[in-house]
């Protein structure tokens, strides 16, 4: 709830975005230089899948991301049919935490915004990162240049300029 969720008035509420099956990523675009989309609808039918196909000659989108709702039978048959490629898994942990916890006090660990003196050790933290990823399963890009994306990716997030803020784990001070 709040200004920051409402529709009305929020100018960082993209209303488009929402409402549309299909939308160009900007920051991926700029960065390998070509087009590329993210299919926003976790369904697919042949119907949206017309209309996906429209959007993608209209803008020349070269890579067509879609998280795919796998329990849906109809949109993984979809899927399949137009030649998607499963190259990430994405799974969401749950942890209710209105109740309190127990945290030993002795281990060093703490969890804070990350701030533009620990860059370099962020960055050297992204490095192979690409081996999880689904630029690293789709096989059409170099790992120099995969690894160049987390790298780019993790400084814009230090320094607010794509992502709002970076958490880190510490260990000490030194960011893990």
């Amino acid at each position: 709830c709040g200004q920051s969720f409402s529709l009305a008035g929020n100018p960082d509420f993209d209303f488009e975005e929402v409402t549309d099956l299909i939308y160009i990523m900007k920051w991926d675009s700029d960065f390998f230089e070509f087009p590329v989309a993210f299919i926003s609808s976790k369904y697919l039918s042949d119907t949206i899948q017309n209309h996906i196909d429209f959007f993608v000659q209209r803008n020349k989108v070269r890579l067509l991301e879609y998280l795919c709702n796998c329990h849906d039978d109809l949109s993984v048959k979809v899927a399949e049919k137009n030649n998607f490629h499963f190259t990430d898994i994405r799974i969401t942990f749950d942890l209710n935490i209105a109740t309190d916890y127990e945290i030993n006090k002795s281990l060093s660990f703490a969890f804070g915004l990350a701030n533009n003196s620990h860059l370099l050790e962020l960055k050297e933290l992204t490095k192979y990162m690409y081996k999880d990823s689904r630029y690293f399963f789709d096989g059409n890009f170099p790992i120099e240049k995969i690894n160049d994306f987390y790298s780019q990716w993790i400084e814009k997030a230090v320094l607010g300029t794509f992502d709002h803020e970076c958490y880190c784990l510490y260990d000490g001070s030194i960011p893990i």
